[in-house]
């Protein structure tokens, strides 16, 4: 897709010394220059400050590009603000209206970093999380608390959700051999904090068995009216045995017609996030799914469906050099496809692509395949994706449905400016991020773009 100069808020960051700096372990050496830096306000939260850039960090205007196979039919009014870096910023808002965001940043340095407004998004403050919270020497050293403090260097945050009752999650995933640490195994962990991010429970390690790896979900957890929590996860075949598998399927030139050997699974908690239970199967291929819970009680998914086999590299190779590869009816993918559940999320149906028509083709290019859905008061849905390749017109865009996600418009919302690179540039306000949004009472929607930006704009 061709961008025609859409949009117009980019901040470019400053080299210079003022840039944060870390250690050797990620831990941030806060000098005078970063927005880390900033003084102290009540209860331990911190103006959201970007000295690296010329800009206020007060809203700034813009306008949003609208287009139609790539070209523009008209612009949106928006507001943004500058935010600090993240793969993605899971959003969610207190009955009370504050809204929260909990993320890792993608550096300098590994922050864990929650964020919240309460002025609807206008302005953010912002807490580290304190890792020393979860320090006690008198632990076994096989605990949860005890391994989550000391490979807290190989964590980064995997799903956030709020809870009616206001409370808090926020879900991390240690990465296998995470920091080169020989000997780590993936596993997911969540802590929990009803007093907005002032202390955190647990952390409360999610059961994997009997698969070895667990994790890199990149998404929000969605509560039902009974209070159950659902949070879509990946479990399967660690790194290195799909590392082999898929060396396998490209030495063979064959797709992979086996089960699949990793999976995403609805967990299960009905206890606040503290134990996660019964799970259920997502269709073959989902990761990176969020649930939204539609008005008419319908639970919707946004799936990242990659069949991965190939690369996307060789899928398209491939694809152009045997043409009967789609004609022995092989699809591949890497886009956001849907699917319904009129179970509270046991079953799945309608598994489907993002499209204009019913049961008509894709409408989404190859590599827009992280998404995430908010649904306005009328019933309009807002699904936002990132949009990856080529890579010099990455960016997040939004499409909207008016009929819970069987058809989608035309018209095409560009929220950030192509460019960057996949999960954040040097400027910021380009290129493309894991994008998540919140709706307000007005229907003034906030998202996050994962481009260094947070939006408030309208349909």
């Amino acid at each position: 897709m061709k961008n025609n100069d859409p949009i117009n808020h980019s901040i470019r960051e400053s080299p210079g010394p003022s840039a944060l700096m870390t250690d050797r372990r990620g831990f941030l050496a806060t000098g005078c220059g970063g927005w880390l830096a900033a003084t102290t306000l009540s209860g331990g939260w911190k103006p959201l400050r970007a000295e690296e850039s010329p800009s206020d960090p007060a809203p700034q205007k813009t306008r949003i590009a609208v287009t139609v196979d790539g070209k523009r039919v008209r612009t949106v009014p928006a507001q943004f603000v500058v935010v600090p870096w993240g793969r993605g910023a899971p959003m969610g808002r207190t009955r009370d209206g504050v809204l929260y965001a909990g993320f890792s940043t993608e550096g300098p340095g590994l922050e864990s970093i929650l964020l919240a407004s309460s002025d609807e998004g206008r302005t953010w403050r912002q807490r580290r999380l304190d890792w020393w919270q979860f320090f006690d020497q008198t632990l076994a050293r096989d605990s949860s608390r005890w391994l989550f403090f000391d490979n807290r260097w190989a964590l980064r945050s995997d799903a956030f959700g709020i809870l009616k009752d206001g409370s808090l999650l926020w879900a991390f995933r240690q990465a296998e051999d995470g920091c080169g640490a020989a000997g780590l195994e993936a596993e997911c962990y969540v802590i929990r904090s009803q007093d907005g991010g002032g202390s955190w429970q647990g952390p409360f390690r999610v059961d994997k068995a009997p698969f070895p790896s667990i994790g890199n979900a990149s998404n929000r957890m969605t509560e039902l009216a009974d209070g159950t929590v659902l949070w879509p996860q990946r479990l399967g075949a660690n790194s290195t045995r799909a590392k082999e598998i898929r060396q396998a399927a490209e030495r063979s030139l064959q797709p992979w017609t086996e089960t699949p050997f990793t999976a995403s699974y609805v967990l299960r908690s009905t206890d606040g996030g503290r134990s996660w239970g019964e799970r259920t199967p997502l269709p073959d291929w989902s990761f990176e799914t969020t649930l939204l819970r539609l008005r008419s009680g319908r639970l919707i998914a946004a799936i990242r469906y990659q069949p991965s086999f190939w690369s996307a590299e060789m899928m398209e190779e491939q694809l152009s050099a045997r043409p009967s590869l789609r004609e022995d009816g092989f699809q591949p993918s890497k886009r956001v496809y849907l699917a319904d559940s009129e179970d509270a999320g046991h079953t799945w149906t309608r598994f489907r692509p993002v499209s204009r028509t019913p049961n008509g083709p894709t409408d989404l290019a190859l590599g827009q395949a992280h998404g995430e859905l908010c649904q306005l008061s009328d019933g309009t849905l807002i699904l936002t994706t990132d949009h990856r390749y080529p890579r010099h017109e990455a960016q997040v865009l939004a499409r909207i449905s008016h009929d819970e996600g069987r058809t989608w418009s035309a018209e095409v919302y560009r929220l950030t400016r192509a460019g960057g690179s996949v999960l954040g540039s040097s400027i910021k306000g380009y290129g493309t991020g894991y994008a998540s949004s919140v709706v307000l009472e007005d229907d003034t929607i906030v998202t996050m773009t994962g481009a260094g930006t947070c939006l408030r704009w309208k349909v």
